[in-house]
């Protein structure tokens, strides 16, 4: 640095203070001078009033979205985030939102490069955070549901597999007619319930027959030997969104004077498709 009369010229690109620097300051008293109040870092909440489209709230910020559910646009599906907190980090032409819902507690980002912030591309779609207890309660109701070929209420979506299956302890003790296991399902409007395929090992001559009755009726298929994709329909859904309850018979078919072996297994396989 060199100091003129009339001028003080710089050279190199730092200038070096060796007096009152922060950390001077700090080391003589103790104390901090410097504050985020000091240099402007005052908390700032924007209230968002009426009906708030989330798409042109893009500068980056901390905002309560203090208006009803049914007034917030291009919020996450079917969630009530009124009077939740929005953060908003921009850079440039991207964008991030993460919203903090007060009704139920959730969580929800999303980001993107849309044209509101001089991008080229959209908004991705709003994902929500899940947390180990909400993930686990998903698994267990997923579990339950391969178990017990429960059908998803109004759900006609494709295609849904289950099986029941047992075994006979004590061969002599099976009679004909026996039924083996009992269950009960919900077929809906626009579903079928298929037979797909059986197998047991009961022996020559001896069935498995399934039956299944409803209130528009019956049907019964019996097994004699290993089979698979027969696509035999037992029963129709109704008619609209309502459900009919369906009563599904696994029982033994005796076809001779010999007893089933001792520990003899079977399973059924059902398809729940639409139709």
């Amino acid at each position: 640095m060199i100091i003129n009369p009339n001028s003080i010229t710089t050279e190199g690109d730092q200038i070096l203070h060796t007096g009152n620097t922060h950390a001077n300051l700090h080391a003589k008293d103790g104390s901090d001078p410097i504050t985020p109040a000091s240099i402007g870092a005052v908390d700032v909440i924007i209230n968002l009033r009426g009906e708030v489209d989330l798409n042109t709230v893009v500068n980056s910020g901390f905002y309560r979205i203090g208006t009803e559910p049914s007034q917030v646009i291009n919020g996450p599906s079917g969630e009530n985030v009124g009077w939740g907190l929005l953060i908003v980090c921009r850079g440039v032409d991207t964008i991030g939102q993460i919203i903090i819902t007060y009704a139920t507690n959730k969580m929800f980002f999303r980001g993107g490069n849309p044209p509101e912030v001089g991008g080229s591309g959209t908004w991705k779609t709003w994902k929500e955070v899940e947390t180990p207890s909400g993930a686990q309660s998903k698994l267990n109701a997923l579990k339950q549901d391969i178990e017990n070929g429960t059908v998803v209420a109004g759900a006609a979506s494709g295609r849904r597999r289950f099986q029941i299956s047992g075994m006979v302890s004590k061969g002599n003790e099976v009679q004909s007619d026996k039924v083996l296991q009992r269950i009960h399902k919900r077929l809906y409007g626009g579903e079928e319930l298929v037979l797909k395929g059986a197998f047991h090992s009961f022996g020559p001559g001896h069935g498995l027959k399934v039956s299944v009755e409803n209130i528009l009726g019956s049907k019964t298929r019996t097994f004699y030997v290993e089979e698979h994709d027969i696509n035999y329909e037992l029963a129709t859904g109704p008619t609209g969104t309502s459900y009919n309850i369906i009563d599904i018979d696994v029982s033994f078919s005796r076809g001779g004077a010999s007893n089933p072996p001792d520990g003899a297994s079977w399973w059924i396989e059902f398809a729940i498709e639409s139709n």
